[in-house]
């Protein structure tokens, strides 16, 4: 059985190693993800024996249209795609007082909403993300309460299969490799070099 001090002592070094490194691997990522465009796949050898260590590459993620403003968008389709509309009502009350307009009938606590059929929100945000701009199956710009969003690639590495032994030799032949360890958390966070 081994020491439980010895044990420990290992654990310890080990969750600060890798702390750093999760901090140094996230700094690095960012910093890729600026220079690289989206749907990028780039091969990654060692300089020293030309060895794979892996691919890098950027996510390509599709751009994704939403309502966001259900009341902009409802007066918006109610003007121009009265045919895709209806009007409902929408309790607005706390549940008690909707018990007790239940039983007295009150009207303030009802409201009149337009609801937006289905297929006419489905039209609205492909077509906006199609354009990358709030638009109307008609081709209408600026559509209120409609939001696009264009999400940045996250950046990724797969390493290849037998890399370890060359990321093991540049740590020994590189030293600014092992001083990013010895990096300020906030220096490596800022992608600063070592203080």
């Amino acid at each position: 059985m081994s020491d439980p001090n010895t044990v420990a002592l290992r654990v310890a070094a080990l969750k600060h190693l890798k702390d750093r490194i999760d901090d140094a691997y996230n700094a690095a990522r960012a910093e890729q993800a600026e220079a690289m465009p989206k749907g990028a796949r780039w091969p990654v050898v060692s300089p020293l024996d030309g060895v794979k260590l892996g691919t890098v590459s950027k996510s390509e993620p599709k751009v994704r249209a939403r309502i966001a403003d259900e009341n902009a968008f409802g007066a918006w389709a109610a003007a121009n795609y009265p045919d895709d509309t209806e009007y409902a009502f929408r309790i607005v009350g706390s549940e008690q007082e909707v018990h007790e307009a239940l039983y007295t009938h009150a009207p303030h606590l009802v409201k009149s909403v337009t609801v937006v059929s289905r297929d006419l929100r489905k039209r609205v945000e492909r077509m906006s993300a199609a354009t990358g701009v709030p638009t109307g199956p008609g081709g209408e710009v600026d559509v209120p309460g409609v939001a696009v969003d264009d999400p940045d690639g996250v950046v990724s590495c797969l390493p290849a299969d037998g890399g370890w032994q060359s990321v093991v030799e540049l740590v020994r032949a590189d030293a600014a490799l092992l001083e990013l360890l010895a990096r300020p958390v906030a220096a490596i966070e800022a992608g600063g070099d070592a203080a």
